[in-house]
């Protein structure tokens, strides 16, 4: 890779898909010195259009191989399994077995734990989910390993392969792995479980989080969740829900972690959805409130030849500079609202320095 040295810039472009699987490796076996070192030298700071937009080329059986984890993994496993089960249970002819075999292995792999692998992020697999989405980094201050910090990484989208790609890519580019915070819903799912557990998932109770955090790790979150899937859309203005979600400033007050504007390009086009209608609907906001209930969003969705497999347009990654937040049992009002509301700029902020490289410069961050 091209390496700027104007001194003058803090913002530094990574291209992870330029990056070989032994790289990957290579990277999570340096010293903290030499992968800092390294990300240096494979950063940018001087960075074109087309150099973000770029689609990654891929062989057949690359693409194939991120396909397959899309539809029979994440999010597609709630659609592809039941129609494998059903296929089964006609070319047996025996369908009371093929569903007693799909209850006993759903059941089990609801119980079976799924502990984080840190190995898995720099496994042949993972780097192929990179490719697919192109995904690139723009950072603009390194974080350390030994603060805490709080990860605020919207737009959900329909579904959050952002935040994966994320989870995947963040130990090449900082020198250490963090912990996504996901809805307990996904965590019981099976297949779901296994795949986004092994990654880093964990389940995004207050209990869970502060013990993380105090421990000093890193944490992701959408903090949108199911509200900021419904107002996901190809067209217009992106739109995310962060006005109501003053409990991750109480969190880091609570742990003392520095909260982290960062912004996921790309998310919210990734696959096509109905939800019911425009938003006045009565479908629509009935599948709203019955989905708040559930914790899951119930909506129809579909990407490339109208599977749960997402369009693959390009995912850039954008982490901005960490906001300080003191370590205080009790804060008042007024400093919750002054650290939430800082935020909210900073997010904006972030938006708009850099939408124009990724081709949005008429678009605008609407924060509800």
């Amino acid at each position: 890779m091209a390496t700027n040295t104007d001194s003058t810039s803090t913002t530094s472009f990574v291209d992870l898909t330029k990056l070989t699987v032994q790289d990957f490796k290579d990277l999570a076996a340096m010293s903290q010195k030499d992968r800092e070192a390294a990300i240096k030298k494979a950063a940018i700071t001087e960075y074109t259009k087309e150099e973000v937009c770029k689609i990654a080329p891929m062989t057949f059986v690359e693409e194939m191989t991120a396909m397959c984890l899309f539809l029979f993994g994440v999010p597609g496993a709630v659609f592809s399994l039941p129609v494998v089960v059903v296929l089964g249970g006609y070319l047996t002819q025996n369908f009371r077995l093929a569903f007693t075999v799909a209850g006993v292995v759903g059941v089990t792999l609801a119980l079976w734990p799924a502990p984080f692998v840190e190995k898995s992020l720099s496994s042949w697999a993972a780097v192929q989910v990179l490719r697919y989405f192109s995904f690139k980094g723009i950072f603009e201050e390194p974080l350390s390993s030994e603060k805490p910090y709080i990860l605020v990484a919207p737009p959900h989208g329909v579904f959050p392969f952002g935040n994966i790609a994320t989870m995947i890519a963040f130990p090449s580019i900082m020198g250490f792995s963090f912990r996504a915070l996901a809805a307990s819903a996904a965590l019981r799912m099976p297949v779901f479980r296994q795949l986004l557990g092994t990654i880093g998932a964990t389940d995004a109770s207050r209990s869970n989080a502060e013990r993380m955090l105090n421990k000093n790790r890193t944490l992701g979150i959408s903090t949108g969740g199911v509200a900021e899937i419904f107002e996901t859309s190809m067209d217009g203005d992106e739109v995310i829900v962060l006005k109501s979600r003053q409990g991750l400033v109480k969190l880091a007050f609570r742990t003392g972690a520095a909260l982290v504007p960062c912004y996921l390009l790309g998310n919210t086009h990734l696959l096509s959805m109905w939800c019911g209608g425009d938003e006045t609907s009565f479908g629509r906001k009935a599948l709203q409130w019955v989905s708040r209930k559930m914790g899951v969003a119930l909506i129809l969705f579909w990407g490339r030849f109208f599977l749960p497999i997402p369009y693959r347009v390009p995912i850039v990654g954008i982490m901005g500079k960490p906001i300080p937040v003191p370590k205080k049992e009790n804060p008042t009002p007024e400093e919750i609202e002054f650290f939430h509301n800082k935020l909210i700029e900073d997010m904006i902020q972030l938006f708009d320095r850099h939408k124009a490289k990724y081709g949005w410069e008429n678009k605008k961050l609407i924060v509800r």
